[in-house]
């Protein structure tokens, strides 16, 4: 199964903070440290991501977090199931 190309990095509002996304990697990055991340995205999920945090971009550091955290959870936890529906 190939990975997504989907590439992004958009800044969330704090110094340093920001989301990307590469062949199918997405990580919330502060000043170059990932701080969650989930792989295996598809470009449906990647796109939901990128559409959020353009929503999310003048939030702090901790509420972007509180946000994205359960957010990369999800997507980690849809990929067995969508691969278990192939």
């Amino acid at each position: 199964m190939p990975l997504p190309i989907t590439l992004a990095h958009i800044p969330l509002g704090a110094s340093g903070l920001a989301l990307t996304i590469n062949s199918g990697i997405a990580a919330v990055i502060d000043d170059g440290i990932a701080l969650d991340a989930a792989a295996g995205l598809t470009d449906e999920q990647a796109e939901a991501l990128i559409a959020d945090a353009r929503r999310w971009i003048l939030l702090g550091p901790v509420e972007a977090m509180n946000w994205f955290g359960p957010a990369l959870n999800r997507a980690r936890q849809a990929q067995p199931r969508l691969l278990a529906a192939e």
